[in-house]
């Protein structure tokens, strides 16, 4: 991680020495050696500076994450049909938010179910955050057969870093009207630690966390298509229920993720 005020410091450092070596200079300047090495000094102190303020270039990373979810109208039940291995949480927490929606709000999978998948990708997204990647220190070794990772859990733990609770997150949802806002997240974390002065924002479909490190959105693309077949199957044929309606419906997404780390300034 660089460190941003390293340059300043530099900068200030070098303005001083030069101011002393300008009273140098003044009070000898019959003397050709010091003059000439002045000249040397100055010269380098701007090329420098001419290479920090035009050359160095914020670094930009991109990555998209492919993903899907399908609504089960026979159940009914939204999630992804098949979740990886290394999602711990992820299942119980998309299972638990749809289960909360049959029972509060059951008639949105089938009038407005495109909403519902939407909504949920990004509740999922927070819920891999603040389950996932709780702590921005976490650190795992390796034991025979065995992994274990250690991170922060209290608030308190946080020392100079940013704690961002998991209420925050919650209330950014509902202020942003999710419909799995008012479902509470069942993890052991408390919230997620950040680096210093990190903010978090969400602006409709992005979710944004920046600090004096770095920026990251965090960005919602539905494809606005549906795939009726079996999920998971590329078989076209469409399943019925009894009044004629698709019992499955697969929806597809990416979440695309660009990283940009400021130029030292």
């Amino acid at each position: 991680m660089k460190n941003i005020y390293m340059i300043p410091s530099i900068s200030i450092a070098l303005l001083i020495l030069t101011s002393i070596f300008f009273i140098v200079v003044y009070h000898n300047t019959e003397s050709r050696n010091i003059v000439f090495a002045f000249s040397a000094v100055v010269g380098t102190v701007f090329m420098f500076y001419m290479n920090v303020f035009f050359e160095l270039e914020d670094t930009n990373e991109n990555y998209v994450i492919n993903t899907e979810l399908s609504i089960f109208h026979d159940r009914p039940e939204v999630a992804q049909h098949i979740y990886p291995v290394s999602s711990n949480y992820r299942i119980h927490i998309d299972l638990n938010a749809s289960e909360w929606l049959a029972k509060n709000e059951p008639k949105l999978f089938k009038e407005n179910p495109q909403k519902v998948m939407h909504h949920l990708i990004m509740y999922s997204l927070v819920g891999f955050l603040i389950s996932e990647e709780n702590d921005y220190k976490k650190t795992t070794k390796a034991f025979s057969r065995m992994h274990f990772t250690s991170f922060r859990i209290r608030p308190e733990e946080k020392e100079k870093d940013t704690f961002i609770p998991i209420k925050q997150f919650s209330k950014l949802l509902q202020d942003n009207g999710n419909i799995f806002a008012p479902v509470p997240f069942k993890v052991i974390t408390k919230g997620i630690f950040l680096p210093p002065k990190s903010k978090l924002e969400f602006k409709q479909d992005e979710l944004i966390i920046e600090n004096p490190f770095s920026t990251i959105h965090f960005t919602i693309e539905d494809s606005d298509s549906e795939w009726y077949g079996t999920p998971g199957s590329n078989i076209a044929h469409a399943e019925l229920l009894e009044d004629g309606s698709h019992k499955y419906e697969t929806r597809y997404f990416n979440i695309n993720i660009k990283a940009k780390e400021p130029k030292i300034s």
